[in-house]
């Protein structure tokens, strides 16, 4: 005895079962539907070349042309671009009449991803600094808010060539971003831009 089938009503359950799967492949969307991720805060990190000197009781810092990435979990994107800044103010210690520092300075603001107001604007530092040749210094740093905005807080740490002191600072500075060269990446294209990097853009 045949059996028989409803072949239309077994075409539909397909069809359903294939609306439901999800792609094995789509690295992106399962990028951004990954669970460790947090759905909100951020942060935005630095590293820049920093001159430094002091004279007598006063010092000052230039950061010419530093490096910044921002993380922003909520809009699920990552941010780059370049960034100035520049501060001076008291300086006291056990140091030479003149002093002067070469090296790389890092920074963190816990900001979540919103990096105009980490990296733009007014801003004043504490910190200490100890070197013999080599130099170490950190500081804590405030942004001054603007705009009806809230200041950050961040933390720096430099290092490099630097003349012989052990002093402390407080400065006041002022920092901005350069125009145009902000540049936006969503999470989603994360494993794409890591896959043209490792293969230096071959596929691209």
């Amino acid at each position: 005895m045949s059996k028989e089938y409803d072949w239309d009503q077994i075409l539909n359950n397909s069809n359903y079962l294939k609306e439901q799967r999800k792609p094995p492949f789509e690295i992106s969307k399962i990028w951004d539907e990954f669970s460790l991720l947090p759905d909100e805060g951020g942060f935005t990190a630095t590293l820049g070349f920093q001159f430094s000197g002091e004279a007598v009781v006063a010092g000052s810092a230039v950061t010419p042309n530093g490096d910044f990435l921002s993380v922003d979990f909520s809009q699920k994107q990552i941010n780059m671009g370049k960034f100035w800044a520049i501060q001076g103010g008291p300086s006291v210690g056990l140091r030479p009449g003149v002093s002067g520092d070469i090296g790389f300075d890092a920074s963190l603001f816990l900001d979540s991803g919103d990096f105009n107001r980490s990296m733009s604007g007014p801003f004043v530092t504490e910190g200490a600094e100890a070197a013999f040749g080599l130099g170490l210094d950190v500081e804590f740093i405030q942004t001054i808010p603007t705009g009806g905005t809230s200041s950050i807080s961040g933390i720096s740490i430099f290092g490099g060539l630097a003349s012989p002191e052990l002093a402390g600072h407080l400065h006041g500075g002022y920092g901005g971003i350069y125009n145009d060269s902000v540049e936006t990446i969503n999470f989603s294209d994360v494993p794409e831009r890591i896959f043209d990097y490792v293969t230096f853009g071959v596929f691209e």
